[in-house]
């Protein structure tokens, strides 16, 4: 709505100008500015427009109108009935429809014989068929007048039919036998025989015919009108442009509507459990197909918990997939629609389409490659390495995503076309959910080969002896690189316990796999990458730190003296300071230096923040994000401090009688040190 007019309007309307001086203002409003204003206005004020206006331009405005039940019911059926017979046929025919039955009725049986037999015609054909489209508003003349003759005809006529555009001529019998231009006819000369300015070859369609069948080639057709013909070829109407343009619209409204699973467009009046008849068939077959995507997800748990980064690019690949297959779902539909292909040409339709899937799978993954690589190392802070390692997956699984939903977009309405069911109906869904099983697939799998597990727990079990007899029953977790875990529980739930069993300090059952090392089966070199960092250390306490590198340097293949003393220096360490002079936090950088100088990948923190003050913590908390900011290192650390592990822990995990209760990813690692 226009609201300066409408304010215009109601100003007007409400104003002590005359009749006259009203009507000469809204002649300068269109009737459809004026139809959408009615909703704005009282009743009253209504009926003061309905009669300045006039039953001639009230029924102009009505022609406008969607939902013209309440303004009717302001109209005595006397003058309902006029208006109605005087707008165009079809236009009364929209407008009865959407009144209700009793209404309808009613004003049917006050119409003037001529307007009651037209809409009565057009009310007869069903809603698929031409003729529910047609106007009796047009021109038609009998062949053998001379061109002044004709012309007579067309004013005569032009009084009560305003498609002047192109006049129809009928030979004796009354049958259709061609068409007029009016530019034609007008710069004919008078004398001139009408014979020469007819076109024959003027197209037309039947009353009967079905929409679907003849609307492309009605569009095909750049004609003003279109005559409208019975079986025996008399003319009983035409379909203006503004028709065609309306069928046009409804019929991409029901293909939208089918391939959302629907089987025909919504009607208000239809009930509720119509409706759900209509839509329930697909959403079961859908849901059924969705279990399966979701199972098929649910195979790859180990990816996830291994690259949880992967879920972040999920809808993305699910998405392009899902585009691409409606695209191709759109241009067979339309091909198909041509009952002449051959099965050659078909399958050049086939390679065509998996050939555009895969180019443009191509080129929006090299895309892909380059820029969530930067994204994922500027603002994920992986490794140049680590992070196209992630794009790259990305980029591959949209190349062979796309090129497999381009090939399943265009084979299955194929098929369902060979079979007799309507492509537009049964494949929209279809192909929606077999495209995000495709893509699932494809992108976890391609995760699955960029898997990068640091820690991998089965099924581990220990029971310990003795007074407090504690039983660590069936652990099973994963741990990816780069990732920092915190593990949490009631004193007594098993936490120090099992941070003993992955530093093999106790002997369990299961696997405890640590960078591909197993540490019952390969236990020296799973305990080369292991740092355990404690309350107090396990080192000698009354050596230097310089000389604690030197001796237990020594049980280490990789240790390196020279980073070691770097590491110290960094940490503000002095080399000579005796181990059992240290403050609680720098001996945890003591142990995180001889730890880094060996190459440790997974460390071990057992309460390592208890009775630290707060300066220290938040040292302590930025170098552990540093330790895995690299993508090679994992850290494990148990606190009963939540407020730290909320604040730099990927995953939370839940320890209570000796049981994980669950472990839980969190998606976004807070950002504390810029």
């Amino acid at each position: 709505m226009n609201t300066k007019k409408y304010e215009e309007l109601l100003v007007l309307l409400r104003s002590h100008k005359t009749d006259k001086e009203i009507l000469e203002v809204l002649s300068d409003y269109h009737e459809n500015d004026i139809a959408d204003m009615l909703a704005g206005m009282n009743e009253k004020e209504r009926k003061r427009l309905y009669r300045l206006l006039g039953t001639q331009r009230t029924a102009e405005i009505f022609a406008y109108l969607d939902e013209p039940q309440a303004y009717f019911d302001e109209l005595s059926v006397e003058q309902a009935a006029r208006v109605v017979s005087l707008m165009d046929s079809d236009d009364a025919v929209d407008l009865l429809e959407n009144l209700e039955d009793e209404d309808k009725k009613e004003i049917v049986e006050h119409l003037d014989e001529e307007a009651e037999k037209d809409v009565m015609m057009l009310l007869s054909y069903d809603d698929d068929e031409i003729g529910s489209y047609m106007t009796t508003n047009y021109i038609c003349i009998p062949g053998g007048l001379t061109v002044k003759q004709a012309m007579s005809q067309l004013v005569r006529q032009a009084g009560e039919n305003d498609n002047i555009m192109t006049i129809y001529v009928v030979d004796s019998d009354e049958c259709f036998a061609g068409a007029i231009d009016l530019k034609d006819l007008i710069t004919a000369r008078e004398g001139m025989n009408l014979e020469s300015i007819i076109a024959h070859s003027y197209p037309y369609v039947l009353d009967h015919e079905k929409i679907d069948d003849c609307i492309d080639t009605i569009k095909d057709y750049a004609e003003d009108s279109i005559p409208v013909l019975s079986k025996d070829k008399h003319i009983l109407g035409v379909i203006t442009s503004d028709d065609i343009v309306e069928m046009v619209d409804n019929e991409m409204g029901e293909d939208y509507a089918k391939l959302a699973g629907l089987t025909a467009e919504e009607d208000l009046k239809e009930t509720t459990l119509q409706s759900m008849k209509k839509r329930m068939p697909w959403l079961i077959i859908l849901l059924f197909l969705g279990m399966i995507v979701s199972s098929v997800v649910g195979i790859f748990e180990n990816v996830v918990a291994a690259l949880p980064i992967v879920i972040c690019f999920q809808s993305l690949v699910l998405d392009m997939a899902g585009n691409v297959g409606t695209q191709s779902l759109a241009v067979t539909i339309r091909v198909l629609m041509d009952e002449n292909l051959s099965g050659k040409q078909k399958l050049l339709l086939v390679v065509k389409e998996v050939r555009i899937g895969l180019v443009n799978g191509g080129l929006l993954g090299i895309m892909a490659l380059v820029f969530l690589g930067i994204y994922v190392h500027l603002f994920k802070g992986y490794t140049w390495l680590g992070a196209f390692a992630v794009s790259g997956c990305v980029g591959v699984s949209l190349l062979v995503a796309m090129a497999i939903s381009s090939l399943v977009g265009t084979v299955i309405p194929m098929f369902f076309h060979k079979i007799k069911i309507d492509p537009a109906v049964a494949s929209g869904p279809l192909i929606t959910t077999v495209n995000d099983l495709v893509a699932v697939v494809t992108y976890f799998n391609c995760g699955k080969a960029k898997e990068r597990v640091m820690l991998r727990v089965r099924e581990l079990d220990k029971e310990m002896s003795g007074e407090d007899r504690f039983h660590l029953e069936n652990i099973s977790f994963h741990l990816p690189k780069g990732y920092i875990c915190g593990l949490v529980g009631e004193n007594g739930a098993g936490k120090t316990t099992l941070l003993r069993c992955l530093m093999g300090l106790y002997r369990s059952t299961g696997d405890i796999v640590i960078d591909g090392h197993n540490l019952n089966s390969d236990e020296a070199a799973a305990r080369e990458v292991i740092a355990v960092v404690g309350d107090e250390g396990f080192f000698d306490e009354n050596i230097n730190l310089e000389k604690l590198g030197k001796y237990y340097g020594q049980m280490y293949v990789r240790f390196d003296m020279e980073k070691y003393l770097g590491y110290l220096e960094r940490f503000n360490l002095d080399r000579k300071q005796k181990y059992k002079k240290l403050s609680k936090g720098m001996k945890i950088k003591a142990q995180l230096a001889f730890a880094l100088s060996y190459g440790a990948k997974l460390f071990l923190f057992d309460e390592p923040t208890a009775g630290l003050d707060k300066h220290f913590r938040e040292d302590f908390l930025r170098l552990c994000t540093e330790l895995v900011s690299d993508g090679e290192k994992s850290i494990i650390i148990s606190s009963h401090i939540t407020e730290d592990l909320d604040r730099i822990a990927d995953y939370i995990a839940y320890m209570q009688a000796g049981r994980l209760l669950f472990l839980s990813l969190r998606m976004l690692r807070v950002s504390i040190f810029g």
